[in-house]
C-alpha cells in the first residue's frame, strides 16, 4: 500500500485478538547498515556477501536499489533509478534449474514486467520477461521456489491476484488467480511435510494483508482459502532456515534491522509469519504452527522482543540471510533517529 504512515497512525493498535496463540522465546532485533530514505524490499547476495535493498520508494530517484556489504558500507546498487511502486525482489543462491546464483529479478512499476539484474550489477534488463495479459505489477512478492516442488521457477504474485511460475529461460506459466479484492502479500512455498504443515504441505501459501486468510496453490494451479488462520497483516511468509539470521526493512524508521540466527535455532522449519502493522512493543514476528486440531487446525506463536531489542514499527520486505553486517555508525544512528520522528510527526 501507498501510504505508510498513514496506515501507522490509523492502525498501529492491531492486535493478535481472537487468534489461538502460544508464546515463542524473545529475540533481539538490532539496526544493521546505515538509514535508508523509503526502503521496500531485500534480498541476500550469495555472490558479493552483501544485502540488496529497494531504496527511495516511491519514485526510485537517485537510485532504486542499494547494497550494505558485510562491512556496513552502503552504495547504490546498478545503474536502475526511477522505477516507481513497491518493488520486492529475490535472488537465486546456487546455480539450479538454469538460475544464475546472485541475480536480482524485481518488478519495475510496469504491470507485468520483471526485471533482472546481473549478479555484480553491471547489467540492467529492464524487461527481462512479460507476463501475458497481465494488468497487475508484482508489488505482493515474488520468491525462488528452493524446495523443488515447483521446479526451482520464479513464484510471483500480482496486485490483480494472480499467481505465476516464471522459467530460468524467462518463459510465464500462468498458474492461478486468487480472486478480486485481496491485498496478497507474503509468499513462500511449503516443504512437503504434510505431519507439520497439514494442508500448507507442498504449495505455494500466500497472505493478505486486509484478512486472516491464507491461499494455497499447488502445482496444478488448484486454489484453496483457509480463513482467519493468520495473524494480521501478513506481509512477509518465510520457512525459517538453518544458521541464517532474520533481516527486515522496518520503513516507518527507514531502517534495516536483523535478528541473530540463534534465536530462531529452535524453530528451523517453521512457518514465520512478519505483520506489517505492528502491535505497540511487539516484534510483529510469528510462527504459523499446525496442530491439526481447533479453528482451523492452527495455532500462531507470537516471537516477544528482548528488553533491549530495537523496536519496529512497520515491517515490508524481509528475508533470512547467513550474513549480518555492522551496525551504523553513532552519527548515522542519530541522523536516523531525527528521520524516524521527523516521518512520525507527518
Amino acid at each position: 500500500m501507498s501510504l505508510k504512515i498513514t496506515k501507522v497512525a490509523a492502525r498501529a493498535l492491531v492486535a493478535l485478538a481472537g487468534i489461538s496463540s502460544v508464546c515463542s522465546a524473545q529475540v533481539r532485533l538490532q539496526q544493521t547498515g546505515t538509514p535508508f530514505n523509503n526502503p521496500i524490499g531485500v534480498a541476500y547476495n550469495p555472490t558479493n556477501t552483501s544485502l540488496i535493498v529497494t531504496s527511495n520508494y516511491p519514485t526510485g530517484n537517485p537510485n532504486s536499489f542499494s547494497r550494505i556489504d558485510q562491512f556496513g558500507n552502503t552504495t547504490p546498487w546498478s545503474t536502475a533509478s526511477g522505477l516507481g511502486g513497491e518493488l520486492y525482489l529475490d535472488i537465486p543462491r546456487t546455480n539450479v534449474s538454469g538460475w544464475t546464483a546472485g541475480e536480482t529479478f524485481t518488478g519495475n512499476g510496469t504491470p507485468g514486467q520483471i526485471m533482472r539484474i546481473s549478479a555484480n550489477g553491471a547489467t540492467v534488463t529492464n524487461t527481462w520477461t512479460t507476463l501475458p495479459g497481465e494488468t497487475g505489477v508484482p508489488a505482493g512478492q515474488m520468491r525462488f521456489d528452493n524446495t523443488g516442488i515447483f521446479n526451482n521457477d520464479l513464484i510471483v504474485t500480482t496486485t490483480s491476484g494472480n499467481v505465476w511460475r516464471v522459467k530460468a529461460n524467462g518463459v510465464p506459466i500462468f498458474l492461478a488467480n486468487l480472486g478480486a479484492g485481496g491485498d496478497y502479500e507474503g509468499l513462500a512455498v511449503v516443504p512437503n511435510d504434510l505431519n507439520r504443515y497439514g494442508p500448507l504441505s507442498g504449495k505455494v501459501v500466500i497472505g493478505d494483508e486486509n484478512s486472516t486468510n491464507i491461499w494455497t496453490v499447488d502445482t496444478m494451479g488448484n486454489v484453496t482459502m483457509l480463513p482467519g488462520i493468520a495473524p494480521p497483516q501478513v506481509e512477509g511468509l518465510h520457512i525459517i532456515p538453518a544458521n541464517e539470521s532474520f533481516v527486515g526493512v522496518d520503513y516507518a524508521d527507514s531502517a534495516l534491522l536483523y535478528a541473530d540466527s540463534s534465536y530462531f535455532t529452535p524453530y528451523v522449519g517453521d512457518l514465520l509469519v512478519v505483520s506489517e502493522i505492528i502491535s505497540p512493543g511487539s516484534s510483529g514476528l510469528s510462527r504459523l504452527l499446525w496442530n491439526g486440531t481447533g479453528a482451523g487446525g492452527f495455532t500462531v506463536a507470537p516471537i516477544p522482543l528482548t528488553n533491549d531489542s530495537f523496536v519496529p514499527h512497520l515491517w515490508e520486505g524481509s528475508t533470512f540471510a547467513p550474513v549480518v553486517v555492522p551496525a551504523p555508525s553513532a552519527a548515522a544512528v542519530m541522523g536516523l533517529g531525527l528521520l524516524a520522528s521527523r516521518r512520525r510527526r507527518r
